[in-house]
């Protein structure tokens, strides 16, 4: 390898290897791929997905113009392998935002495997899962077992629920304000567009949050079409989904009757009496049936390490936790093109009508329920998915409640325009 006459930080890499072993030395420095990496020696190794991968060794070389640096490849089987030479750290994001080679964060990489080993072994002798709620292994092993395995069915499948996500933004749109400008339709799909990025750039089309995000919308078609049996269900299905579901519900349901002046005092009763009889299931099976799931006998400590030392780490700090928030909602407001502080001035400042109305309902449970999310120590992009789904129907039930025909068309593209160049720019 020829470098030019200056101290650069170099960054090696190889790829393709069809099975793990492959080697890569440079400058006595020395890495392998391999089936299960080690990054933290207290927790062990972390299975990869796939019998390829990635293997990097920075090093620093002082070398003069026409100096070779000896490279060293020992092969780990048969198929093609890459070697990049990169002039720093930092350009490995290069060959990221080409598609060359995609950068997965080492814990997503634990998070992918661990859903699909969940799905694969619900085929076979698990029944339950509780790191996550059990309601998305099954789906996710369905779509493994009747479109294809592992990551192309769950991509398969992410796919039909993005559609699902932007179709029910549609309807939940056309409940809350039926005659909402014509670019008004084009948000949920805008939306559906900026969930979809969301998820593909960190490699979390595999999880629960898409399905989750949907149900939530469906939460809020229940109580938009009066629906006290829907409403439950759809509580029910986001509870089986992400832990904070029956909360994320009730906040919009409470928003709901605070200003769109509806009952929902008995849809709340069903839904929290359903997820009180599940809650006694899964206590009466760790009693007196433990052997049903070796896990379920600690569901107790990890809804307790998922909701509080897995988010915020101890960190109590009123000042640290503070600090967060601006970040949190600079983010939304990146992710939907602006179109949350658009939506949130519509609903303050339109004429009053039904469709303010449900507009103030809809933000009133989406800004409710991001208050549990704000102060986390970190903002990963599923986090902000049924923010997102949300508020494509409150900015176009927003933009049908006010006055002026400019406003109507002018904000609704504005906001499709912010929309576009975040997905233009791709960075999340």
């Amino acid at each position: 390898v020829d470098v030019a006459a200056h101290r650069p930080l170099l960054r090696v890499l190889h790829r393709r290897s069809l099975h793990p072993g492959l080697g890569l030395a440079v400058g006595g420095a020395e890495a392998r791929v391999e089936r299960s990496p080690v990054e933290d020696p207290e927790e062990g190794p972390v299975r990869r997905y796939v019998d390829r991968g990635v293997a990097g060794l920075a090093i620093e070389v002082d070398l003069a113009a026409g100096d070779r640096l000896p490279l060293a490849l020992t092969p780990g089987g048969p198929g093609p392998v890459a070697v990049y030479l990169l002039a720093g750290t930092d350009a490995v994001w290069s060959l990221h935002a080409a598609g060359e080679l995609r950068y997965t964060h080492y814990y997503q990489i634990l998070n992918q495997v661990e859903n699909l080993d969940w799905a694969a072994e619900v085929l076979e002798d698990r029944w339950f899962t509780w790191n996550q709620p059990p309601g998305w292994s099954p789906v996710l092993a369905v779509a493994g077992l009747l479109a294809t395995p592992d990551l192309p069915g769950g991509n398969l499948l992410f796919l039909w629920v993005l559609a699902l996500v932007g179709l029910s933004g549609v309807r939940l749109l056309s409940l809350l304000a039926p005659s909402a400008p014509p670019l008004a339709w084009l948000l949920p799909a805008g939306m559906a567009a900026a969930h979809g990025l969301l998820m593909f750039e960190p490699a979390s089309t595999n999880f629960p949050d898409s399905l989750y995000a949907a149900a939530l919308v469906g939460v809020g078609i229940q109580l938009a079409g009066r629906r006290r049996g829907g409403f439950a269900a759809l509580g029910v299905a986001a509870q089986a989904l992400r832990w904070p579901g029956t909360v994320a519900a009730t906040l919009l349901a409470v928003a709901w009757r605070a200003f769109r002046r509806e009952a929902v005092a008995g849809g709340l009763v069903r839904l929290w009496a359903a997820v009180a009889a599940l809650g006694l299931l899964a206590f009466g099976l760790a009693r007196f049936a433990p052997g049903v799931d070796p896990d379920i006998a600690d569901l107790g400590f990890i809804l307790w390490f998922e909701t509080f030392p897995e988010h915020w780490h101890g960190n109590a700090d009123p000042a640290a936790l503070l600090a967060r928030v601006p970040h949190f909602y600079a983010l939304w407001a990146a992710y939907t093109g602006g179109g949350i502080a658009v939506a949130a001035l519509l609903a303050a400042f339109a004429r009053p009508s039904p469709a303010r109305a449900g507009a103030r309902a809809l933000l009133a449970g989406a800004f409710a329920y991001s208050l549990l999310l704000c102060t986390v120590d970190h903002h990963p992009t599923h986090y902000f998915l049924p923010l997102v789904a949300w508020t494509g129907p409150a900015l176009g039930a927003g933009l049908a409640a006010s006055r002026s025909a400019w406003v109507r068309h002018g904000l609704a593209a504005l906001c499709l325009a912010g929309l576009w160049i975040f997905l233009w720019k791709g960075v999340v």
